[in-house]
């Protein structure tokens, strides 16, 4: 079978009849017994075919389609739209009534009456011989229809594995080029200042670090009209304090508050140091706490978060989070190495 267009009618429709025509079948054998499938929960023999089956519906079902996403409600007299997550529902319980509604086969009267493929117990009572029979052909019926399910899901699972492939590539080429970035530093660190700085000079030697780290649009901002904040760029917001005692709480939790208004990162600059207290909850919010040195010409992180910065420079500075590292080995595809091209 070959997949076409992802979107098209005609193979999802195609795929939803081929899966009820198997269930059938295997309803009609007994091999397939009482399931809800609404929720694609099979017999213990196709314990994972309802979730391989729901993988590829949940790629391969249009749900912007009108047939899957509304139904005439007579109660309401008007057509309801359903919740993305009832659309496989609906496509499930189509592929339930077209499995029950599906004619019997010609020779399943002529089976049932010799015990053979339906429950024991069902049919007359069944001599050793007959189980031993029965037994041996539910395996080979079970087989069949594993093997023609195989045959249905193949092409499409392949389409999603190479789909899920190329995604880890192309987010594992970013991950790579975003630390070489880091690596080369797109921005000199600050000099050192053998005088030390004034209040406005360490916000704006903060804001040479910053961009040392990666965030190159950081920005001091005006004096009297940051609302405590003393550098800005698109996905961070910084505060200094420029003196040599310890920073409290109250100014990094302020900070943090400002920058969940705001959408952004906080992080924090002194060139003092920080009380048990305010480095405390700054490991809760996972906020970075720094301290530099103007003569010295260094940046230490204070904390764990601090400390990841200085190492591996800011994440990303468009949406401020960090992309998912993964690597590309054939293991976490759940692929044989044959399967991932070059």
């Amino acid at each position: 079978m070959r997949v076409i267009d992802p979107w098209s009618a005609e193979i999802t429709d195609s795929f939803i009849e081929s899966v009820a025509e198997i269930i059938h079948d295997g309803w009609e054998q007994g091999v397939i017994r009482a399931s809800d499938l609404r929720f694609f929960e099979f017999d213990k023999d196709f314990n994972d075919i309802g979730g391989r089956v729901l993988a590829v519906l949940d790629r391969y079902v249009d749900k912007r389609d009108a047939k899957w996403c509304s139904y005439y409600n007579p109660t309401l007299k008007r057509i309801v739209e359903l919740e993305p997550g009832a659309v496989l529902n609906a496509v499930a319980q189509e592929i339930h009534d077209r499995a029950h509604n599906k004619p019997p086969r010609e020779d399943y009267l002529e089976r049932w009456d010799r015990g053979i493929g339906v429950p024991i117990g069902l049919g007359h009572e069944l001599s050793p011989q007959e189980q031993k029979d029965q037994h041996a052909e539910t395996i080979r019926q079970v087989a069949e229809l594993r093997a023609r399910f195989e045959t249905i899901l193949e092409p499409y699972e392949k389409v999603i594995a190479e789909e899920r492939l190329r995604r880890l590539r192309e987010e594992a080429r970013m991950e790579f080029e975003r630390v070489q970035l880091r690596r080369n530093r797109p921005a000199p660190s600050p000099q050192p200042q053998p005088f030390g700085v004034s209040n406005d000079g360490a916000e704006r030697l903060v804001c040479g670090w910053m961009r040392h780290l990666g965030n190159l649009d950081a920005e001091a901002t005006r004096q009297g009209a940051d609302g405590g904040v003393d550098v800005e760029s698109e996905a961070y917001v910084a505060q200094v304090k420029n003196y040599r005692s310890s920073v409290g709480v109250e100014p990094i939790r302020e900070l943090f508050g400002v920058a969940a208004a705001r959408g952004k990162q906080a992080i924090f600059f002194t060139s003092g140091s920080y009380t048990t207290d305010a480095t405390r909850f700054a490991d809760v919010v996972n906020l970075p706490l720094l301290k530099y040195d103007p003569v010295g010409g260094t940046l230490t992180g204070e904390n764990d978060s601090g400390r990841k910065v200085v190492q591996d420079g800011l994440p990303d500075s468009v949406t401020g989070i960090e992309p998912p590292a993964k690597a590309l080995h054939h293991e976490s595809l759940d692929l044989p190495p044959a399967a991932i091209p070059d």
